[in-house]
Order: structure tokens, then C-alpha cells, then sequence
């Protein structure tokens, strides 16, 4: 099952908590954002090697952030609290913009890899478009985590970093029926970011639970069913009603994720429903274009706007207003970039820094114990703080959810591969001499990192670890290195064709060995055997 790291939910703005947020320590919890505790004095750092080992060198670490797309204050905002992250760790990062195009995301990986980046951080356009490029990022030995977007389970990345945008539509669905009459209906049109985005769906698809279940009253589990059949009607015919709660989605349209996209589709909207009470968006920034819409058509006094996620300043700005943007969820940029990079970290640590394999087990038991202990801390908490002074002063009332719900599957399982590695399996070096053994003996066949892992019961992401540590080049060079040393032997003793050559050596494509001999030797093939053959006649 994915990992996937929950971080922080909920509606609108509560100064107070914000106020309380610049104020605490770098390690504290104080705003609900997890934060790994300290070791008793008494111990040592969970990270830090013991005092009788030599520290490893320092090392300047560059990670890679591919953002889909820098044209809405929410990406802009995710992205810089990455460099700022990066920065405050004295790490250099380097942040690409895909421009919501899957070719340009790709090539913005492939350069990471060729910028010997350290460690990789994607907000994927596409959660299936990502996955090769991002397993060629782990294939070289890069470890990837995604941040924001949803990704498909077939990506190698470690974890995910991202907001419950399922819950946090959720609890923004179920104030909207508080600003209609009982009996009155809500007769709704919907924004969509982009087609196939599951972060996307899992927001309005929330929205629409928490509209069912306060007006009919329902359980959860119910109102998520009633809400994700409500999701396929819509998808099918454009619109979708639930008689029983008295609401319908009669038109969506896609804004991209930006205002001026937002814009132009809530105008497309608004001309072919203007009856409508109700404009519900998956972001802030598309329903700030829709209420321009809405003001353009006048429509201000009939019309209500809400948005599941971001609370974007701009948004704030106009709930604070008292405009008919009435209510949007929290999506904090600068905790997702936060906690991403404090995983990272701790992942550099522990597997680059450490040349002890009992200080790597140590620092894994504690770094797993803390983790528990701040989970068991926060849950006992109340699920729900509210702010009754702000609940009259601002549309939409306040609330903060934190739901680590998800966040404890990570604790429990994002590092347990590597824990499990450290714990179970011989010395780092026997493991790597153990791999190029194999690869020496059976270059010829289809191998590569995924299958040698599989084949010496590794996991992959620490085997790809340990290579680069243990022989300073990833493992997929190494074996292409190996087979060209015996493609040189056959060029110089053999009258075989080239293409039978790279079929005896492993390359599955002629093209690509020829490729590969020549960034290995400088030369083409016939260039080598050709000189081969001349000293061959000097020697006579």
C-alpha cells in the first residue's frame, strides 16, 4: 500500500493560531504540524553518529523540485517554502517549472539526474504520466518524494506529502447548507482544476459528502458512498442531483488551476446557468476568477461561492471582506514543504551520513519512537479546535482539523524498508560485493537494479543507496560498464556483427549499445575494432 504522509486540513483563517505558529520553537507541534521530538539529554541524537565513530564528511547536498505549473500564488508558494527549507539546511535546490506539460516534467527529472541532485521532489501533473520518469529518478539512485498532487502506487517514490484533500472538502461541504434556508435547494456549477487529477477529484468529491451528509443526515461512510455516485453521475452527463438533500451540480467546467482559466469557465457557466445559487471550485485560485465572473454578471446577491482547498491570502482577503466568496479549506504550502524536507533530511542522515551500521540502527529505532510518541501525543488531543471569537466575525466560521490518521501509516511504514535492511542483513560492503558478483556472472541477461534487489531480498530504494555509497556510481552504469568491457573483448577476438555482439553482451537494442560503447570508450565500434586490428599488424 503507498505510503502517504496526511498533513494538515481545514477551513479559513484563525489569526490567533497563525500568530501562535511564528512564535514556536523550530521542534514544537504547537500549530498541529508534526514535529519529531527531541532524545532525553541523557542519549544521543538520533541522527548524530556516536562520539567514538568519525563523523562522515561534510557533504553539499542539491535537491531538484519539478513543479507542475508557477502561474498560481499556491504553486509559487510551495516552491519557495522548498528553497526556503533548503536554505535553512545549507542545501542548494533547484526548482524547474513543468508548466502543466508531462514532457517538460520529464525532461525536468532527466536533469535532475544529470545535475547529480541528491534527492528529488515532484508535484506530478499526471499521477500515471510521472511514474516512469520518476522511477528512472530512483533508478539512478535518487530518492523521490511527492509533494501536493496524488501519484500512482506503480511510483517509486518513498512517500507522499500532501493535504486530505478528501477532508478537507468534506468539512467545507458541511458548512455550505448553513448559508441556505432548510428547504431552499442548492443548485450548484463546479470548477475542476484538470481532467484525471485525483487530488481533484478526491476535493469536490468531498465537497459533495459534506453537502449529503449534513442535509440528510447520514453517517460519514454513507454520505461518502451517496457522494462518490454523485461524482459518476457528473462525470457521465455533466450534471448530477441528490434529491434527497435537495442538490445538484447542473454544469462543470475546467479552470486549470488559475484564475484566468477559472475565469473564462465560470463565464461558460454562468451563460448556460444563470440560476444558479451555488459555484464550488477545487481551489482558490480558480473561484477568485469565478467571482470575477459572478461580479461581471451581477450576480453577487444570488450567487455564493466555496472552495475546498488552499486558503490562498488573496481568498482570506475577500471572506474577511464579507464578498460572496463565502469559504475555503487550508492547504498550507509552507507545511508540506516543511514536513517533505524534514523527511528528506532525516533520510539523507541516516543512510549518507552514517558509516556505522549499529548507529544506523540506532538512529532508525529512535527516529521510529519518536515518531510514535508524537502521533500517541497528538491524537489525544481533540480532532477539532475552534475559535468561537472569530465565528461571528468571519463568513464561514473557523475551524482546524489535523487528521494523522494517514500520517501514522507513514510513521509505521515509510522507512521500513531501510530499518528492516539494517536490522536483517549482512554488512554493507559484503551486500554491495555480493551484487557485483552477480552482475559479473550474469551480465548477459536482462538485470537491473529492480531484479537484483528482488533477486538478494533488498529493497530497492536501499540497495540503490548502498551502490552509490559503496562504489561511488549507480548500479545501472556499473552493469553497463561491465558488459562494454566484455563487448571490447568480443570486437577484438570475434568476427560478430555489432547487433549480435550487443545481444550476447545484454543490450536488448542495438542502438542503444552503440550508444553506450561510444560515451564509454570515445570511439563507435567499428572505430574500435578497427584500431584494435592496427596494433594487432604493428605487433607482427
Amino acid at each position: 500500500m503507498k505510503k502517504i504522509v496526511v498533513l494538515v486540513l481545514m477551513v479559513a483563517f484563525a489569526l490567533t493560531i497563525f500568530a501562535g505558529c511564528s512564535s514556536a520553537q523550530p521542534n514544537a507541534s504547537a500549530s498541529g504540524a508534526p514535529a519529531v521530538s527531541e532524545p532525553a539529554a541523557s542519549e544521543p541524537a538520533a541522527s548524530a553518529p556516536a562520539a567514538s565513530e568519525p563523523a562522515a564528511p561534510a557533504k553539499k547536498i542539491k535537491i531538484g523540485f519539478s513543479q507542475k505549473v508557477l502561474n498560481a500564488p499556491f504553486f509559487v508558494a510551495l516552491a519557495d517554502a522548498v528553497k526556503n527549507e533548503a536554505t535553512k539546511r545549507g542545501w542548494e535546490a533547484v526548482v524547474l517549472d513543468a508548466k502543466q506539460d508531462i514532457e517538460t516534467e520529464a525532461q525536468n527529472l532527466e536533469s535532475f539526474i544529470a545535475q547529480g541532485c541528491d534527492f528529488v521532489f515532484v508535484n506530478a501533473i499526471d499521477p500515471k504520466a510521472a511514474v516512469a520518469p520518476v522511477n528512472a529518478v530512483v533508478e539512478a539512485g535518487i530518492p523521490v518524494i511527492e509533494l501536493d498532487a496524488d501519484i500512482d502506487a506503480a511510483a517509486n517514490v518513498i512517500t507522499t506529502v500532501q493535504t486530505d484533500n478528501l477532508g478537507s472538502g468534506r468539512q467545507v461541504g458541511l458548512k455550505i447548507p448553513s448559508y441556505y434556508e432548510k428547504d431552499e435547494k442548492i443548485s450548484a456549477v463546479l470548477i475542476d482544476g484538470n481532467k484525471g487529477n485525483t487530488g481533484g477529484q478526491a476535493r469536490r468529491t468531498g465537497l459533495f459528502q459534506g453537502i449529503i451528509e449534513q442535509r440528510i443526515g447520514c453517517t460519514e461512510e454513507e454520505s461518502l458512498k451517496l457522494a462518490q455516485a454523485f461524482d459518476q453521475e457528473l462525470q457521465n452527463t455533466g450534471k448530477a442531483i441528490n434529491e434527497k438533500a435537495n442538490f445538484e451540480v447542473v454544469g462543470q467546467a475546467w479552470g486549470n488551476w488559475n484564475s484566468d482559466e477559472g475565469l473564462a469557465a465560470a463565464e461558460d457557466l454562468l451563460v448556460a446557468h444563470p440560476n444558479v445559487n451555488c459555484m464550488l471550485s477545487e481551489n482558490d485560485g480558480m473561484l477568485i476568477g469565478g467571482l470575477e465572473a459572478v461580479k461581471d454578471a451581477k450576480l453577487e446577491n444570488q450567487i455564493k461561492l466555496f472552495t475546498s482547498n488552499d486558503a490562498q491570502k488573496e481568498g482570506l482577503k475577500l471572506i474577511l471582506d464579507g464578498t460572496a466568496y463565502k469559504m475555503t479549506g487550508e492547504n498550507r504550502p509552507l507545511k508540506v514543504a516543511e514536513l517533505g524536507v524534514k523527511i528528506a533530511e532525516d533520510i539523507l542522515d541516516i543512510v549518507y551520513k552514517s558509516r556505522s551500521l549499529d548507529v544506523v540502527k540506532r538512529s532508525l529505532e529512535q527516529y521510529r519512537d519518536n515518531l510514535k510518541t508524537l502521533y500517541q501525543q497528538v491524537t489525544s488531543s481533540d480532532d477539532i479546535i475552534e475559535s468561537p471569537s472569530f465565528d461571528s466575525a468571519i463568513p464561514g466560521n473557523l475551524h482546524k482539523l489535523f487528521n494523522f490518521t494517514l500520517y501514522r501509516d507513514c510513521i509505521l511504514s515509510t522507512y521500513s524498508s531501510f530499518y528492516s535492511q539494517v536490522l536483517n542483513t549482512p554488512k554493507s560492503s559484503f551486500i554491495v560485493q555480493k551484487c557485483i558478483d552477480y552482475i559479473h556472472e550474469n551480465y548477459a541477461n536482462p538485470i537491473n537494479l529492480a531484479s537484483i534487489s528482488e533477486e538478494f531480498n533488498i529493497s530497492y530504494s536501499y540497495l540503490s543507496y548502498l551502490f552509490v555509497k559503496m562504489t561511488n556510481m549507480k548500479m545501472h552504469h556499473y552493469i553497463n560498464n561491465v558488459r562494454i568491457e566484455h563487448a571490447k573483448k568480443l570486437l577484438k577476438t570475434s568476427s560478430m556483427k555489432m547487433y549480435d555482439i550487443a545481444q550476447k553482451v545484454g543490450f536488448e537494442s542495438p542502438y542503444y549499445f552503440s550508444k553506450v560503447f561510444k560515451e564509454t570508450t570515445g570511439l563507435t565500434c567499428s572505430e574500435y575494432k578497427k584500431g584494435q586490428k592496427s596494433i594487432s599488424d604493428l605487433s607482427l
